[in-house]
């Protein structure tokens, strides 16, 4: 039987869970789903906790696991149905404009309806501030890949709303390769 876990461990799920649990929110739509992902990532890096503690970053781990979690299930799936999102659960929705909120369920709702690869890319990019080569590395896929799907993305949720400036991937953010 393999060691799960150890000295550490525990604080780092506490730290990581909320957001693990955000990310995959925003890549399934659903609490249920984002629930498993990232109790699955975190099981993913439980078994493996002594070698990735010593000389990784366990966080960029256990998402990275949790994006490719989510892409497999899509996969097997093979046909996806899309769900309207409940409300995006919010800390302090008091400290939020009510706009701000209607927006971000608005966001919500148009990523669910993207390809899993595209939605990972998107989030990955827009919400986690990923570089294109560490999206293209925990998609394990080539820059210019990453950057198509971040094109293609773009170009389904300006379809979808009113917004034209949603940001454009290949302007090149600070760390990006062309």
């Amino acid at each position: 039987m393999t060691a799960y876990g150890g000295p550490g461990f525990e604080e780092f799920v506490h730290a990581e869970f909320p957001r693990l649990w955000r990310l995959g929110r925003v890549l399934s739509g659903r609490d249920e789903d984002a629930w498993d992902l990232a109790q699955e990532a975190l099981v993913k890096v439980g078994l493996h906790w002594s070698r990735i503690d010593r000389g990784g970053n366990p966080g960029a781990y256990a998402r990275t696991c949790l994006v490719r979690l989510h892409i497999a299930g899509a996969r097997r799936r093979r046909r996806e149905t899309l769900m309207e999102p409940t409300q995006l659960e919010r800390a302090t929705p008091r400290e939020l404009e009510a706009d701000a909120v209607e927006r971000a369920d608005e966001v919500a709702r148009l990523l669910v309806q993207l390809p899993p690869r595209q939605r990972a890319a998107v989030t990955l990019y827009y919400l986690e501030d990923l570089s294109v080569r560490d999206i293209a590395t925990v998609l394990r896929c080539s820059e210019g890949t990453v950057k198509s799907q971040l094109a293609r993305g773009r170009v389904a949720l300006q379809r979808r709303t009113a917004d034209p400036d949603l940001g454009n991937p290949a302007s090149g953010r600070e760390g990006d390769q062309r």
